[in-house]
């Protein structure tokens, strides 16, 4: 008697905290009259703290549906808000190649008022074909 080995779909969940802090220094612009020196200073350092995710659920022995999450927070001088989210179907075309059909929506917020006009919220549809070495 042959017995069937049957096995559960396998769930792939990638998480990436990441947290940095750039310091660039101060710079300082002044004018000099006959009475001294003047001037400003002005921080340009800031902090970044990110995190990615990735769910990925196989559905078919070719097909899986995934999830991509990004977000990214940088405070202190030009300081932003990014977050990016993508959900779709991949397609396994061979060993090392798949083709992904998806939607993202990304959005790109400054906390600055004056660089407020670069502020962004997209919608996309994503068509890639990827290659894994």
């Amino acid at each position: 008697e042959a017995s069937a080995e049957t096995s559960k779909p396998s769930v792939r969940i990638t998480a990436s905290p990441n947290s940095s802090n750039i310091s660039t220094g101060v710079t300082s612009t002044g004018t000099t009259g006959s009475t001294g020196t003047s001037g400003s200073t002005t921080n340009t350092s800031n902090d970044t703290t990110s995190l990615s995710l990735r769910l990925e659920y196989p559905i078919a022995p070719r097909y899986s549906v995934f999830m991509n999450y990004s977000d990214t927070l940088t405070a202190g001088y030009l300081g932003s808000s990014q977050s990016d989210i993508s959900t779709g179907l991949n397609y396994l075309i061979g060993a090392n190649i798949k083709f992904s059909l998806g939607w993202q929506i990304a959005t790109s917020v400054n906390s600055s008022t004056s660089q407020a006009s670069y502020n962004y919220h997209v919608s996309t549809l994503l068509a890639q074909l990827g290659f894994d070495f």
